[in-house]
């Protein structure tokens, strides 16, 4: 039976944690107070311990320990630690995938190393939706994920293609399957009511000078992704990919300083950072 797009997003896979739903309403609704959107967070002991930890790690840098959700609140705002429970749910729901099929800490390595990259391009270029640009980045592979999980023998199949007949992912996905992870986590996020900036980040990942609205944010996406396979750091199922156009690279501006900067801090603090983001995943 030829599969479709719409047969990878039924089941759990359509839902995401109650907690993240309440939280994006209460982040939504303009009467709410930090201890209203606290006290949601607060109702899930361990997400609560988890974000802690996340916002006390390198990857924020604060000067201050941080103790309290709404101190995390006050520092680091309230979308983005709405971005941080998204993030983890979603670590959460894939957590099943069999390590011989996908090595997923490799994965969440690749993942995480390319949203922090992500994001010091958008800092740096001003961008101003560089902090989600964080979420983008981490989750642009997502549909690799879906697919792993819910068809893993087509999924070795198409990383045994890509492996040998040196193959891009997304050229087997579609020999295989007939569209690719692209096309899945696109559709699966807007499934979510996802804001159109992650979804684009996702669709046009791998073909970013295609994006509508958001082609710029996309272009920085594709290009910590590929910077982050230059720098070793993990790999979303890939085994070739095709080299960032010269287009693309006038349209986001990378110096040469900049990448410098880039490879030492995010090579310095991955460790520790991919340690937390996993923790309990």
């Amino acid at each position: 039976m030829e599969l479709k797009v719409e047969d990878f997003l039924s089941g759990e896979i359509k839902t995401l944690p109650a907690v993240f739903y309440k939280l994006t309403e209460a982040c939504e609704d303009p009467d709410s107070s930090f201890e209203d959107i606290g006290s949601i967070i607060s109702m899930d002991a361990g997400l609560s311990a988890r974000l802690l930890k996340i916002v006390n790690s390198p990857f924020f840098g604060l000067s201050q320990k941080v103790d309290s959700v709404s101190h995390a609140m006050g520092i680091i705002g309230v979308k983005q630690l709405n971005d941080l429970v998204l993030s983890t749910a979603v670590a959460d729901k894939f957590q099943g995938i069999h390590e011989d099929l996908l090595d997923m800490e490799s994965f969440w390595r690749h993942s995480i190393a390319c949203g922090m990259i992500a994001r010091d391009i958008g800092k740096f270029n001003k961008n101003p939706n560089s902090e989600q640009l964080y979420l983008a980045g981490l989750i642009h592979d997502l549909g690799t994920l879906v697919i792993c999980d819910q068809q893993p023998e087509k999924s070795r199949e198409i990383f045994n293609r890509c492996n040998f007949s040196k193959e891009f992912l997304f050229e087997a996905e579609r020999e295989v399957l007939g569209f690719d992870h692209a096309d899945v986590g696109g559709a699966l996020l807007k499934s979510w009511g996802m804001p159109e900036l992650l979804i684009e980040s996702v669709f046009f990942h791998n073909d970013p000078l295609s994006a509508k609205e958001y082609k710029k944010e996309v272009g920085i996406v594709h290009i910590a992704d590929r910077l982050t396979y230059d720098l070793q750091l993990g790999t979303g199922g890939e085994y070739f990919f095709p080299p960032i156009t010269e287009e693309l690279f006038s349209t986001i501006k990378l110096s040469k300083n900049l990448f410098d900067f880039i490879k030492v801090r995010v090579m310095d603090e991955m460790d520790e950072i991919v340690s937390t983001f996993l923790t309990h995943a």
